[in-house]
């Protein structure tokens, strides 16, 4: 199946192992992953990582980007 493309993720994305394993343990029941947490500590790195790695996995699948609270709700 073709996949639209994927998120860019910056050259060297260091130390992402142990964290995004935690999240692929989270997320196997679940059909959605919502990351929140203060500006600027790798949230959006993470979670392209993430998605690059798992996007595969799933007949659908798609990556918001910059949504801000008010927007998501238009997304639902």
């Amino acid at each position: 199946m073709k996949h639209a493309s994927l998120p860019t993720l910056p050259k060297h994305v260091i130390g992402f192992n142990e964290a995004i394993a935690n999240v692929k343990e989270k997320i196997v029941d679940n059909h959605m992953l919502v990351v929140v947490g203060m500006g600027g500590i790798g949230k959006t790195t993470l979670v392209k990582e993430l998605y690059h790695q798992i996007h595969v996995d799933f007949k659908k699948s798609s990556f918001l980007e910059n949504v801000k609270e008010s927007d998501i709700v238009e997304v639902f």
